[in-house]
């Protein structure tokens, strides 16, 4: 396929002046018989132009498949609505860019990810995952883009939410809120992007976020994952704290664990928002689906998702093979749970 510099030296015209009127540039002002003599000379040698390129290979690409890998799940950590809700959210993007889904599961045995459809030309991972598990994916393809970690920016793209911005955020608006007692309310430990044990991300931000504020008492009640293991522990926050003594609001690092806080608040006999406020995070259908609805720290699971299958796309195309790391940024969601 024929070059700039070919035509330039065929017409006789600069590369930047080949390229711009080929490129259809509508601000680059050239006499007629110049942009004729250019495309004439490009339509001798079959010069196409990058958009010309890209077109073609839209057109001629084969259907990619696309294996959905999702992290491992034992009895302490218990599948999070919030990957239920991004599985589909990417699911929708494959279909909406006509790439199909393969599902994949992990084989403890054989540490191998294994699927019924045979070979696929990239993989979309959601979660935390070992070395060993990505080492795993590696043996299907490289084409890989992770979602919610990044084990390995130097070789991978990944796209993530924003942590630090959504605390900040939260506790932001429950202080502008009158709120001068919070409690961070989740899980202790979790896994990190190599799937070790750590503090959990929003906890440590947190901690790190009210040190800001003078005024602001804060604390931990540590939980298990899942509603019915917070209720418990927000009854024995109840039971061994001084109602004086008390915060006047939950931040909830995830929405089991705030439907877990409402249900003990009003176990107790009190309600939410008169006498205590809930503030959950990642804001997904089921903040809707609670009484009062919940407000809390928005995620946008589908823009995350449309952006990962672009980036996959743009990898099984091999239009671009730089690995990126895209964060990005929450929004709070207000609705019946904060006064």
């Amino acid at each position: 396929m024929a070059t700039l510099k070919e035509i330039s030296e065929a017409t006789g015209f600069s590369i930047t002046t080949v390229s711009r009127v080929l490129s259809e540039d509508e601000t680059f002002s050239v006499a007629e018989s110049t942009r004729s003599a250019i495309f004439e000379a490009a339509e001798k040698v079959n010069y196409k132009s990058p958009s010309q390129r890209v077109e073609k290979n839209r057109q001629t690409q084969k259907s990619f498949k696309v294996g959905i890998v999702e992290m491992e799940y034992d009895l302490d950590h218990f599948k999070d609505s919030y990957y239920i809700y991004m599985r589909n959210s990417v699911e929708k993007s494959l279909f909406d860019m006509k790439l199909e889904p393969i599902a994949f599961r992990f084989h403890e045995e054989t540490g191998e990810y294994i699927n019924i459809s045979g070979n696929v030309d990239g993989i979309i991972a959601i979660g935390q995952f070992s070395g060993a598990q990505v080492a795993a994916m590696e043996k299907w393809t490289k084409n890989i883009v992770f979602i919610d970690s990044s084990p390995a920016t130097e070789k991978y793209t990944s796209v993530v939410p924003d942590y630090e911005t959504g605390i900040r955020q939260g506790v932001e608006y429950l202080y502008n809120k009158g709120h001068r007692s919070i409690a961070f309310t989740g899980v202790k430990y979790t896994l990190d992007s190599r799937a070790g044990k750590i503090i959990e991300s929003r906890r440590r931000i947190f901690d790190d976020v009210v040190k800001e504020y003078a005024d602001l008492r804060a604390c931990h009640i540590d939980t298990p994952s899942g509603s019915s293991g917070t209720s418990e522990s927000i009854k024995k926050y109840f039971a061994s704290t001084k109602k004086s003594d008390r915060v006047s609001a939950f931040f909830a690092f995830n929405e089991p664990t705030a439907i877990g806080v409402l249900r003990a608040i009003e176990a107790a006999g009190f309600t939410v928002p008169k006498d205590y406020s809930v503030l959950s995070y990642n804001d997904t259908a089921l903040a809707t689906m609670t009484q009062p609805q919940l407000s809390g720290i928005h995620i946008p699971l589908p823009q995350i998702a449309q952006a990962a299958v672009f980036f996959l796309n743009r990898c099984m195309l091999k239009e671009s093979t730089m690995p990126l790391k895209i964060m990005v940024p929450t929004t709070v969601t207000e609705r019946e749970s904060v006064n």
